[in-house]
């Protein structure tokens, strides 16, 4: 079945408020969300940062254990040479050096003697106090630990432990231990910190000194992070590289004499699986969600409003159809739709109105085409009589002629004296009768426009009270929208009291802390559905407006014809008026004019007993011949005036 506009726009409308409450779903759990998961992320962070300091600071202390247990034998060492008379080589051949130093030495501070264990060849002119490790520790006045570096003969990262020996307060030399850290490294990568990622050791300007990838030893972070800038920071920073986006840290290593940083990449996708997980979930209920609110929404809508307003509209196309005895559904209800449903009966009752008015109108036009089909058919028969006396006449002129030639020849003098006079009283009597016919007829036609002017005067009186009580709707109809902007007013209200609400329970749940965040973010809920409600209180105001302009522009337009029918009721009186008098000169000229007739027939008569003092025979002739040719001409006369009476008559 076809719909109807109303329906069709009552649906769009309703559609409409669904996809904005959907939209507004959406958006507010969005934010939820988005502040859920800011929350989450913040929280995740924290946690991942104290997780990297925790195990970077567990991994600093196995680090400072491991070189405070070689720096303490370097020291045991220079201690023991400091006591000792003699040092040879074989002074270092201890267990405890051997098995954790790959080679102790001692330079003297003298003259350059340089003694090691296990003993190996050294270059022509070697000498020991021009090595950094000597000139370090020298310098320094106590315990000092190298870079590691590669070893020449061995290929292995070694480190130097190096420890002036003093003896009388004055610098004797320096003992040193070469070390590999290869165990240092084969025990930071056992630390995988639970598969996410690795560890790593760098000096302050960021060289790296440890690395599972020993192709970086001794390379710049650029080479580890080339996509991004990362700097030696206590605090997380994000990059990638190869390996794909990272999370790095840095944790000093303390109580060693050097400036090292043990450094912690973590794969940030594995350290936030679970906001992930939290995400998707997140998605998951807002989804459910907005379903929910949808079907309930769309069921109340269309229960509250939808039905109502599809049965009213339905009643209405119906009426438009012409079915005005149609019953209109909602007449008893009290909300805006019963108003509805009112305005609707009374278009349906106006409808009635004109109905009837049209039909009394067809009803009075049949009468008028029966009176013009009678005055047709008297109008024919009477042609046909007035013909067939006319020619009686004109027979029996032309015979009464004739005889009056005959006696005219024995007196033509009186004759013609008789005969003018005769004919110029006959003419004058014809054409007195002509006029008196002549004015009975506007006499009668004035009677019929005074009629019809009466029928047009009842017939806007009609119209008139038509137009009074379809104004009496409108102005209802305009009281109805006013009403309602009063409701939607009251509404916008409310939303800006509910968003001043949620605002002062903002700053009670800000000043309330970590216990008010969750209070904090129903406020921020309720401000935003506050917000919303105003946004869309303010877009049915504006309609409201228009309807409320719509209907004052009809109120006014109905007003005006009101006026055109009273002044038309008015010129319609005074019509009538003229036409009354018009009516009244009339009739005084037909009173007049059959004066005049009376008057000529008098004077007829004198000129016929002035005619009888002539000589009996040319008297007679000349009377029967004057009356003869008068007949004549009068018939003749008579045949062109009721030949363009019909005329006229045919034509009015």
């Amino acid at each position: 079945m076809t719909q109807s506009p109303a329906q069709r726009s009552s649906k769009s409308v309703i559609t409409k408020i669904l996809l904005a409450a959907a939209a507004v779903i959406v958006a507010i759990f969005a934010g939820f969300g988005l502040f859920n998961d800011t929350l989450q992320r913040n929280a995740k962070s924290d946690e991942v940062r104290d997780y990297m300091t925790g195990v970077g600071q567990s991994e600093v202390n196995i680090v400072r254990n491991w070189f405070e247990a070689r720096l303490l034998l370097v020291e045991t060492t220079a201690e023991r040479i400091a006591k000792a008379d003699d040092v040879t080589p074989e002074f270092f051949n201890l267990k405890t050096l051997t098995d954790n130093f790959s080679a102790t030495y001692y330079g003297v501070a003298e003259d350059g003697a340089f003694n090691m264990w296990p003993e190996a060849d050294l270059p022509e002119g070697y000498d020991p106090r021009k090595r950094p490790w000597y000139q370090d520790a020298a310098a320094k006045g106590s315990s000092t630990i190298t870079a590691p570096y590669q070893d020449a003969s061995s290929g292995n990262l070694i480190v130097t432990a190096a420890t002036p020996v003093k003896a009388g307060g004055s610098l004797a030399g320096v003992v040193g231990g070469d070390f590999e850290i290869t165990t240092l490294a084969n025990m930071l990568a056992s630390s995988d910190m639970g598969g996410m990622g690795y560890v790593f050791v760098t000096d302050a300007d960021g060289t790296i000194l440890v690395h599972p990838d020993s192709d970086l030893i001794s390379k710049p972070l650029s080479d580890l992070f080339p996509e991004s800038t990362v700097k030696v920071s206590a605090e997380p920073q994000y990059a990638s590289n190869a390996n794909g986006d990272r999370i790095v840290q840095f944790v000093a290593v303390t109580g060693l004499p050097v400036d090292w940083q043990i450094g912690l990449s973590v794969d940030e996708a594995a350290a936030y699986a679970s906001l992930t997980s939290f995400r998707y979930s997140a998605i998951i209920a807002t989804v459910i969600a907005t379903v929910l609110m949808l079907v309930i929404l769309g069921t109340l809508f269309q229960t509250l409003l939808a039905r109502p307003l599809a049965s009213v509209t339905r009643s209405m196309a119906e009426i438009a159809e012409g079915d005005l005895d149609a019953p209109v559904q909602g007449l008893e209800r009290n909300d805006e739709i019963g108003s509805i449903a009112n305005a609707v009966e009374v278009f349906k009752t106006n409808g009635k109105a004109q109905r009837e008015l049209e039909a009394e109108r067809e009803a009075e036009q049949e009468a008028k085409q029966r009176r013009a089909a009678a005055v047709d058919d008297l109008l024919g028969g009477f042609n046909q009589e007035i013909r067939s006396v006319l020619e009686t006449v004109s027979n029996a002129t032309d015979e009464l002629e004739r005889t009056a030639r005959e006696l005219a020849e024995t007196s033509d003098k009186s004759s013609t004296d008789a005969e003018a006079a005769a004919r110029t009283t006959g003419d004058t009597a014809a054409n007195v009768r002509s006029v008196a016919a002549a004015s009975e007829e506007l006499t009668s036609s004035i009677a019929e426009i005074a009629r019809r002017v009466e029928d047009q005067a009842g017939i806007s009186d009609k119209a008139s009270s038509a137009a009074s009580q379809t104004d009496q709707t409108v102005q209802s109809l305009v009281a109805t929208t006013d009403r309602i902007s009063q409701i939607v007013s009251l509404i916008n209200d409310i939303a800006a009291q509910t968003n001043l609400l949620a605002l002062n329970a903002t700053i009670e749940a800000a000043r309330a802390g970590e216990a008010g965040k969750g209070f904090a973010v129903v406020a921020s809920e309720v401000k935003s559905l506050a917000t919303q409600t105003a946004q869309a209180t303010e877009e049915i105001a504006t309609q409201i407006q228009a309807m409320q302009t719509v209907s004052n522009q009809a109120a006014d337009a109905i007003k005006d014809i009101a006026n055109v029918i009273a002044e038309m009721s008015e010129i319609s009186k005074d019509i009538s008026v003229s036409v009354e008098q018009q009516s009244l000169a009339t009739n005084e000229i037909s009173k007049n004019v059959n004066e005049v007739s009376t008057g000529t027939d008098s004077i007829s008569e004198t000129i016929i007993q002035v005619s009888s003092g002539a000589q009996s025979t040319g008297r007679n002739a000349a009377d029967v011949l004057s009356t003869a040719e008068s007949l004549s001409s009068e018939a003749s006369d008579l045949r062109s005036k009721v030949e363009r009476f019909f005329d006229g008559i045919r034509a009015a």
